[in-house]
Formats: structure tokens, C-alpha cells, sequence
């Protein structure tokens, strides 16, 4: 039987790999358009990462969308982002 330590261990692990994906994305976006996204208003959905951000924040980052997306698809690796909302 497997201990409790290792049941929640995936969980953690999880969460860990999220935070990773968060951090990068705030990280490019942060280099390319030059605004600070906290990671608690990023959030990922089928390919789509959808930012809780003002509408004057979400303008900037979306003039340079394609290049943000390509950057986030090449650290990501086996994450694929589409679009950006």
C-alpha cells in the first residue's frame, strides 16, 4: 500500500509544473511588452492562456502576440499555446 506522502506527492508536482508555466509566461511577457502579470492572473484552457488584465494592459500585450506565443510554445516545449485572451 502506497503511504499518504506519495498519494499527494503528484499533486504537489502538479502544482509545481503550474507555477513553472505561470512564471514563464509572466517572464516573456514582461520582456516583450513590458508589463507585469502576477501569476494569479493567468490562467491556462485549452491552449488558450486567458490573462485578467485591463483592457489598456491587454492591448499592449496583443500588438505583440505572435512573437509572445512563439517565445511561450519554445520554453513550454510540450505546452502549446494558440491564442492569447
Amino acid at each position: 500500500m502506497k503511504s499518504l506522502g506519495s498519494f499527494f506527492e503528484k499533486f504537489k508536482s502538479a502544482s509545481i509544473k503550474e507555477i513553472q508555466k505561470r512564471t514563464t509566461v509572466s517572464d516573456i511577457i514582461k520582456s516583450e511588452a513590458n508589463i507585469d502579470v502576477p501569476m494569479e492572473k493567468i490562467v491556462f484552457a485549452n491552449g488558450v492562456i486567458k490573462l485578467k488584465l485591463s483592457s489598456i494592459e491587454k492591448n499592449q500585450i496583443f500588438i505583440k502576440k505572435e512573437r509572445i506565443i512563439k517565445l511561450i510554445n519554445q520554453r513550454l516545449g510540450n505546452t502549446k499555446i494558440s491564442s492569447i485572451e
